[in-house]
């Protein structure tokens, strides 16, 4: 029988560390926040697992309701259809009130590109990048 992850809370606010094995970690923290948004940042793997942690953070974030909600997952060595089914539904909810941003290289990239996501979804290599192309998408202040 497979044991269950236990969530262990990090002395940081907002970070949120999910162990389920030897040497098996996900890490999910509010990176960033500003009047445009806030940054999520996802390292480790997300399987259906930890994708529920990864979910929980994001609803986190969306319930706050801002302008932009970027959530990066270039330190993600794997992805599989749990996460990305986590990201969709995401980025359903934000729609259409808030922009929706992932920020995937490597490990996270293979898995929205098989699943098609790339064209339902704003898909960035870094995160300059993606903070730059969706700067025109937010309200003026």
């Amino acid at each position: 029988m497979r044991k269950l992850p236990t969530l262990r809370p990090d002395p940081a606010e907002g970070v949120l560390r999910v162990q389920h094995g030897p040497g098996c970690l996900l890490t999910v923290q509010v990176v960033d926040r500003h009047e445009y948004g806030q940054i999520i940042a996802a390292a480790g793997e997300v399987d259906a697992t930890t994708a529920p942690q990864l979910a929980e953070a994001l609803r986190r974030v969306l319930a706050e309701q801002p302008s932009r909600v970027v959530v990066d997952l270039s330190e993600v060595t794997f992805m599989d259809a749990a996460g990305t089914t986590v990201l969709l539904q995401a980025n359903t909810a934000a729609w259409p009130d808030m922009v929706f941003v992932v920020i995937a290289c490597g490990a996270a990239a293979r898995p929205l590109q098989l699943a098609g996501l790339e064209s339902t979804m704003a898909v960035y290599p870094h995160r300059a990048l993606a903070l730059a192309c969706t700067a025109d998408l937010l309200p003026a202040y």
